[in-house]
């Protein structure tokens, strides 16, 4: 094996900066459930609803209130209270995060309450009410893929499918931890991507 080495250079000649890495995962997957293929790709679920947190007043921000929904978008009332009367909702905001970068809130219809999206826990029992737009066999690729943000699928016969990010569930990502020392000692395993890492909690 042969490499050629580069020096990366700043618009205005210096060093220092900051390099990130990004790549599209290759899974195998079919259009079938059944055999290896036991993982579902989603698409976007159709029972999602937004709510933009910039409408929702300090006082409301999470806790109990009321709210209508018109289409995918959730209306905050701030003048109401109470539930399933002429349309009205209970707004429940408590576990609700906005996103960073569009302020949505991602949430979903419970009965006569309007609560945050499932959890990544909730999703994989099978609550998700989305297309499912192949099945792949990887558990630990499909992960990587939806960190990723896009991947592609090598179908059963032969095919290229690329999947790219449409949605989310607005829940903050928490990589998965896992112990691997005695309680004194800080030690864990960050496991991302399906690689492990050593990280001493307590080195900020």
């Amino acid at each position: 094996m042969y490499f050629n080495a580069y020096q990366i250079r700043n618009t205005d000649g210096t060093l220092d900066g900051t390099m990130t890495g990004y790549y599209e995962p290759l899974l195998s997957g079919s259009r079938q459930y059944g055999g290896a293929y036991l993982y579902p790709v989603y698409g976007t679920p159709s029972d999602m609803l937004y709510l933009d947190a910039r409408r929702v007043p300090g006082r409301m921000r999470g806790g109990v209130s009321a709210a209508r929904i018109d289409g995918h978008n959730v209306i905050p009332l701030t003048d109401v209270t109470g539930s399933g009367l002429g349309g009205l909702y209970t707004l429940d905001l408590r576990d609700a995060v906005p996103d960073i970068r569009d302020k949505k809130i991602r949430l979903r219809l419970d009965g006569e309450r309007i609560v945050p999206y499932y959890t990544r826990a909730e999703i994989e029992r099978g609550a998700l009410k989305a297309p499912v737009l192949a099945y792949v066999d990887d558990p630990v690729m499909l992960y990587s893929m939806q960190l990723q943000g896009s991947g592609k699928v090598r179908m059963t016969d032969g095919s290229i499918r690329r999947f790219a990010y449409a949605e989310q569930n607005g829940r903050p990502f928490l990589p998965p931890l896992a112990r691997s020392g005695g309680a004194a000692s800080g030690a864990h395993k960050l496991v991302v991507r399906g690689m492990e890492m050593q990280i001493d909690v307590s080195d900020e």
